[in-house]
């Protein structure tokens, strides 16, 4: 996305700050709990939402944290507090209303159906083997 004309900026929202070696004119970091994702709800308006954010049971500690960050950070529809959920804080803020995620571990099938439950006009679920 950096290298390509179609994008004039791109956000990354992270919790941790990059290291010098992805600086780019173009990329705008939003450094931010996930916990508190809403609060950086003014930094994130675009044509497209990513979505990436992952981790494994090993990395999360147990199985309820793996569900909170693969499933609850990402889509949880049935949470009422939008400000943890990727998917539905993208869905306000986006203008094309596109929105893509990368789906490699076990609460896929439930994201699935969290994604379509938002009602998005265009709808990308990637599954890398």
């Amino acid at each position: 996305m950096l290298a390509s004309s179609r994008y004039e900026r791109v956000i990354v929202v992270t919790r941790r700050e990059l290291g010098p070696e992805v600086r780019h004119d173009k990329l705008r970091q939003v450094v931010v709990e996930f916990d508190k994702l809403g609060e950086a709800r003014p930094r994130l308006r675009g044509d497209h939402v990513y979505c990436a954010l992952g981790t494994t049971i090993r990395k999360a500690g147990s199985q309820e944290r793996f569900r909170e960050v693969d499933f609850e950070y990402r889509c949880d529809w049935r949470d009422s507090r939008s400000e943890r959920r990727t998917a539905l804080l993208g869905r306000e803020r986006a203008r094309r209303e596109s929105f893509v995620v990368v789906l490699l571990f076990a609460v896929k099938g439930e994201m699935e159906e969290g994604l379509r439950q938002l009602g998005w006009p265009s709808l990308a679920i990637l599954r890398p083997s």
